[in-house]
C-alpha cells in the first residue's frame, strides 16, 4: 500500500468504530434502561345524564363560518352537457389506376394478367384475388379481366 492509502485509512478506521460504538451504546441504553415515570390509572364512575341549566346556555357564543382560505373564490359549475360534433370530411377518392394489360398466362394451376402501371412505367404479374394499389382481380378469362376499382367493378376486353 501506499503511504497516502495508509495514512487516510487510519483516521477512517477510527472514525468508523467511534460511529458504531455510540450507535451500540444508545441501542444498549434503549433496551437496559427503566422507566421511570409512573402511570397512574384515574377512575371515575358515571352517575347519569349531566344536565345543562339555562344560565349556561346564555354563555355560549357561535362564531361565524370562516371560509377556507385553501379553497377556490369561485365555485365550479360544470357547463351543460353539449352535442358532440362529429365534422364530417369528404370521402377521399382514390384516383383511378392508369394501368394497360399486357398479357394474360393460364396454365393449370393458376391464372395470372400482367399488368403495367403506366404511372410509373412498371411491370406487374397478378393472380386472382391479388390488391393492387386501387384495384383488385376479381377474374380472368382468354377474353377479358374482371376487376374492382374503388369498390367498383369493372371489365378490360383483350
Amino acid at each position: 500500500m501506499s503511504k497516502l492509502k495508509k495514512k487516510t485509512t487510519v483516521p477512517l478506521f477510527v472514525a468508523v468504530l467511534l460511529i458504531w460504538g455510540v450507535i451500540g451504546m444508545r441501542v444498549f441504553e434503549y433496551f437496559t434502561s427503566k422507566d421511570e415515570a409512573k402511570t397512574e390509572v384515574i377512575k371515575q364512575t358515571f352517575t347519569g345524564k349531566k344536565r345543562v341549566s339555562t344560565q349556561e346556555i346564555k354563555f355560549i357564543k357561535f362564531e361565524r363560518d370562516v371560509k377556507d382560505p385553501f379553497r377556490l373564490q369561485k365555485t365550479y359549475k360544470p357547463n351543460p352537457k353539449r352535442k358532440k360534433v362529429k365534422q364530417t370530411q369528404p370521402k377521399k377518392v382514390k384516383p383511378q389506376l392508369n394501368f394497360a394489360v399486357k398479357g394474360v398466362i393460364i396454365n393449370a394451376k393458376s391464372k395470372m394478367v400482367i399488368i403495367e402501371d403506366l404511372t410509373d412505367r412498371s411491370t406487374h404479374f397478378l393472380k386472382e384475388r391479388e390488391p393492387y394499389k386501387t384495384i383488385k382481380i376479381v377474374k380472368i378469362t382468354n377474353k377479358e379481366i374482371t376487376y374492382l376499382e374503388n369498390k367498383k367493378k369493372m371489365v378490360k376486353k383483350l
